[in-house]
């Protein structure tokens, strides 16, 4: 019989986990069950091929069958939690070895990313003309966000031109550095001056037209012109503020702006150029009509 008998050990517990009898076992690895039962009582010592059979079969490392690592997984496919949580599976970053509380931190981000540590992005405020996007003249400071934001810049929502987005004033947009959009992308952009402000919009392409569009029906269209330039397009949203109930009347609005045939008449509205006052004035008017 073999001393330490680790082998015998982890088979015959990897076929308990998987509730395999030493009978149903040999007949799916083709072993006789009296070689099963040597195997598990370290009365029979297994050649390579038969090491590979049952770490296939069972998922598990050759090196794990044999008690070298308490890592189950192959090498090709290593859990990363399972390699951190073992305290004997000796980690070092440059030679030196983790310590526990380093192993814990990094455990968190594997867990959950948006634990990672904060990264520090610059928050743009006005842009001056001639300078990159990210020059320090165009800063207004630094904002921590998390790192798995992966953008460049950070723009403070100022306005309500997005609030049917979801996006409030006070949230903190993350920006992807870019000077082309896609459409339908929530976009940086403005009238590039000697110093401008980048505003948050939607990017559109309409009809031969490109269109800086709001989530907000009190804000109009901007018509971008060559004057007009893109920064960047969102990537992430940090909201400062839970919601609270001075929203409430934009989400029961949301659900009129989102019918189609009201969207088709405030689109064929805007495109005879008939003002809102306008639409009100007509609709006042035949209601006054049929109730005569």
């Amino acid at each position: 019989m073999l001393q330490n008998n680790i082998f015998g050990q982890r088979l015959a517990g990897l076929r308990k986990e998987k509730d395999i009898s030493q009978y149903k076992l040999s007949d799916m690895l083709r072993y006789s069950r009296g070689q099963i039962a040597n195997y598990e009582q370290g009365k029979r010592k297994p050649d390579f091929d038969t090491l590979i059979n049952f770490a296939d079969f069972f998922d598990v490392s050759i090196d794990y069958l044999l008690g070298r690592t308490n890592i189950r997984q192959p090498a090709y496919k290593v859990d990363m939690l399972n390699i951190f949580e073992d305290p004997e599976c000796r980690l070092t970053a440059g030679g030196v070895p983790l310590s526990q509380a380093q192993r814990i931190a990094v455990l968190r981000a594997l867990e959950n990313p948006a634990a990672r540590p904060a990264v520090s992005k610059p928050l743009l405020g006005p842009i001056h003309a001639g300078l990159p996007i990210l020059a320090e003249q165009n800063r207004a400071g630094e904002i921590e966000v998390p790192a798995c934001m992966e953008g460049d810049f950070v723009l403070r929502v100022e306005d309500e031109s997005m609030i049917y987005a979801g996006i409030q004033p006070g949230d903190l947009g993350i920006f992807k550095e870019s000077a082309e959009a896609q459409n339908g992308q929530v976009v940086a952009a403005g009238v590039e001056e000697a110093t401008w402000r980048a505003h948050i919009r939607f990017f559109m392409r309409k009809n031969g037209r490109v269109l800086l569009r709001p989530a907000n029906p009190a804000y109009t269209d901007i018509e971008f012109c060559p004057k007009h330039g893109v920064i960047g397009f969102m990537v992430g949203l940090i909201k400062l503020q839970a919601p609270g109930l001075r929203d409430c009347p934009y989400t029961h609005q949301f659900d009129f702006f989102n019918n189609k045939q009201w969207i088709e008449i405030i689109e064929t509205a805007g495109a005879y150029n008939i003002k809102p006052d306008k639409v009100k004035a007509i609709l006042d008017m035949h209601w006054e009509m049929h109730k005569k």
